[in-house]
């Protein structure tokens, strides 16, 4: 049963050739359901039919203007944004974009224009799909709203998906169905669409070389994004992850703002004492917050990865904890709306030696196909081979979008936030937090990347400034912080225990994924990871690793490059097949 109440805002349009039957309004084209009429409007050059849910327009009667609004932009809580926008557009149709900033999509239906506008964030944090067909052009924040049945599987996308666990450069699991890129303000007609960018990373200026004025104006920026979020009116809560960000976060709110939120972790199982559930549950204890543990994982793996099918539609990575998330969104249903501040950031942390372009693809987790050499035998060598050429061809056209930066460092945090950021963070937020309550991610914020672009090598080692601006929220000493996740299971021992009933929900399970990946490579791997004992991790190899890198900023790359080896588990890769298969589940 599924939650009754979403909080993710949902659009549908199609821009097609005005009707020569005489009146535009006769075929009226067939449209998601559950989906309201927003907008129907036809020139002598167009005609544009809109649909969608949670959305907030603005009309100007002289023109015909009309802009419509999901999500909200940051430093523009006081008002309405719809109203902002179409204001901002009158005044300046060129520049209207220059300064647009928070979580938003936005599309501007101008009669006197051969085309319609649609605007995406800085950060891709909603993303809106595209494609023609039929000779129209679709827009949609749903791969079911884009006519899937009748799009051919992109047999190189798939293969990136399978070895990095997210879609990357605007592929979907179809042919001709896009992602749009972030930052841009897209012209898109009947034939298509075209694009330009209204903000650019890196964006210029000095470098800050001071840690105090760093640290000032994250700060600042810190507590205006909190702030901006509160003035929505909407019940605050921290995921407590019991780490530097969501420590950080709750500091803000609680010590800055003095708002109260609610606190949640999510764990699996009992939680050991240096988890994040049971470190996080004594921070609330010591500063009188109520806490609560919601279940990661409730036990059922093929309910777990249906529901990751259902919510993240394949195109999304993999939710370890989405049976929290359904808790919360079933039992915040009957509850004022939240809003959940999630502690994802921007900062840039170097660990290791960045010798080639290439190591930017494991700075940024994307290993490539070779990441799954051992499961050539699996798969058979011809499909292997095709997969991993699609998977490079992919990775080539990513490090081709790397030219023109002036160093290695400037490359990565550009591929770090054009890629990673919107297709797995953002990605994660918008199709599994969105679905319990609005989100907002502070620490990730234009503004702020446009501070910590700028800093010096040596302030972005570890992560120092940032450290430094979070003890600011605590003048009286950070909380104690915790060492362990804990919120996924054992997947190695799950599969082997829930062996039988995969492998007949697979056999009984018809999916169009077996066009490109027949059905004997899961069932092949259920067997696998069951006659094979639980891999070994490279954790043993971490410790020794960090303290050799510990001493020069100049031996480091950013984030967590250290810790993934060139190998996708078996258990891993199962679990990206399974929700793969049931999001293109063919009955």
């Amino acid at each position: 049963m599924k939650p009754e109440r979403y909080h993710a805002c949902s659009l549908w349009a199609r821009i097609s050739l005005p009707s020569r039957s005489g009146s535009d309004h006769e075929q009226i084209p067939t449209c998601p359901d559950g989906l309201h009429a927003v907008a129907d409007i036809a020139t002598d050059r167009w005609r544009v039919v809109v649909r969608g849910s949670g959305l907030s327009t603005a009309r100007c009667e002289r023109t015909g203007v009309q802009v419509i609004v999901a999500g909200r932009h940051r430093n523009r809580h006081a008002g309405d944004l719809a109203a902002w926008l179409l204001a901002s557009y009158q005044a300046d149709a060129r520049g209207f974009a220059s300064d647009l900033n928070g979580s938003f999509l936005a599309l501007i239906l101008d009669p006197g224009l051969p085309h319609l506008l649609a605007v995406t964030d800085p950060l891709g944090s909603r993303r809106l799909f595209h494609r023609l067909v039929g000779g129209a052009t679709i827009l949609g924040t749903s791969l079911r709203f884009m006519e899937t049945t009748t799009a051919p599987l992109d047999e190189a996308a798939i293969g990136s998906y399978l070895a990095t666990g997210s879609f990357m450069a605007g592929r979907t699991p179809h042919i001709g169905i896009t992602a749009m890129p972030r930052a841009s303000v897209f012209e898109v007609s009947p034939a298509g669409l075209s694009a330009r960018e209204y903000w650019r990373f890196p964006p210029t200026g000095p470098q800050i070389t001071e840690p105090a004025e760093a640290e000032e104006r994250i700060e600042q920026i810190v507590v205006r994004s909190v702030s901006d979020a509160l003035a929505g009116g909407l019940r605050p809560a921290v995921s407590l992850s019991g780490g530097l960000d969501s420590t950080c976060l709750l500091g803000v709110l609680r010590n800055r703002l003095g708002v109260g939120p609610d606190l949640f972790t999510y764990c699996h199982g009992e939680p050991a004492e240096d988890d994040d559930a049971a470190a996080s549950t004594r921070t609330a204890r010591t500063i009188g917050l109520p806490h609560r543990t919601v279940a990661a994982y409730d036990g059922n793996l093929i309910q777990h990865i249906e529901r990751n099918a259902a919510w993240g539609e394949g195109w999304a990575c993999h939710c370890s904890e989405i049976d929290a998330w359904w808790t919360l969104a079933a039992e915040w249903a009957e509850q004022p709306a939240h809003i959940v501040f999630t502690g994802d950031q921007s900062f840039i942390n170097w660990w290791r030696p960045l010798n080639r372009r290439e190591d930017l693809l494991l700075d940024a987790s994307l290993a490539d196909f070779g990441a799954l050499h051992w499961a050539a035998g699996l798969f058979g060598g011809d499909l292997h081979r095709r997969l991993r050429g699609g998977c490079a061809a992919i990775f080539s056209e990513l490090l081709a979008g790397l030219d023109g930066f002036d160093t290695l460092m400037e490359a990565g945090e550009y591929l770090y936030l054009d890629q990673r950021m919107p297709n797995t963070y953002m990605a994660w937020r918008d199709r599994f937090v969105r679905r319990a309550a609005e989100s907002c991610a502070p620490l990730v914020d234009r503004e702020l990347y446009e501070v910590t672009s700028r800093l010096a090598p040596e302030l972005k080692m570890g992560r120092r400034v940032f450290a430094s601006v979070a003890a600011r929220f605590w003048p009286e000493g950070m909380p104690e912080r915790a060492a362990g996740g804990a919120y996924a299971p054992d997947w190695h021992t799950e599969v082997v225990q829930n062996a039988e009933g995969l492998t007949a929900w697979v056999s009984a399970t018809p999916s169009r994924l077996d066009e490109v990946i027949p059905r004997r490579v899961a069932l092949g791997l259920v067997r696998y990871i069951q006659s094979n004992g639980k891999p070994r991790t490279d954790a043993e190899g971490w410790i020794p690793r960090i303290a050799r890198g510990s001493h020069e900023w100049g031996t480091r790359l950013r984030g967590l490059g250290p810790f993934h080896r060139q190998l996708v588990y078996p258990h891993t890769l199962l679990l990206r097949l399974l929700t793969l298969r049931a999001a293109l589940r063919a009955d």
